[in-house]
């Protein structure tokens, strides 16, 4: 399964403004990218709304005639501290962050 900050990542790589191009091959390439972005979207929760965010960012601004919208934030993939909410790249064996966990060092480095 794919995940949310992978499809972030084939949106902020995705030519957004390929229907525009005088380029045939470009326009191809570009109907065959969303093509596959709009199922990766599908089979993710959540992704029709972040491809929908996407969409709304790049479609607006000075040049659409309204006030322009920002891009979302990336999500985030790795594990979550159940204390303060964090997201964090690594929980210790109390479900904790660096910042959180009431293990000692001991208890850590396993002597314990």
């Amino acid at each position: 399964m794919t995940s949310l900050a992978k499809l972030y990542d084939r949106l902020e790589r995705h030519d957004w403004y390929y229907q525009m191009s005088d380029d045939h091959r470009c326009w191809q390439r570009g109907e065959a990218d969303w093509k596959e972005i709009t199922e990766m979207a599908a089979s993710i929760p959540g992704g029709d709304e972040l491809k929908g965010a996407f969409s709304t960012h790049y479609y607006t601004g000075e040049p659409w005639g309204n006030e322009k919208q920002p891009k979302p934030e990336r999500p985030h993939d790795g594990p979550t501290c159940y204390q303060c909410e964090q997201p964090v790249n690594y929980l210790f064996d109390d479900g904790r962050c660096k910042d959180c966990t009431r293990l000692i060092p001991d208890e850590v480095l396993g002597n314990v």
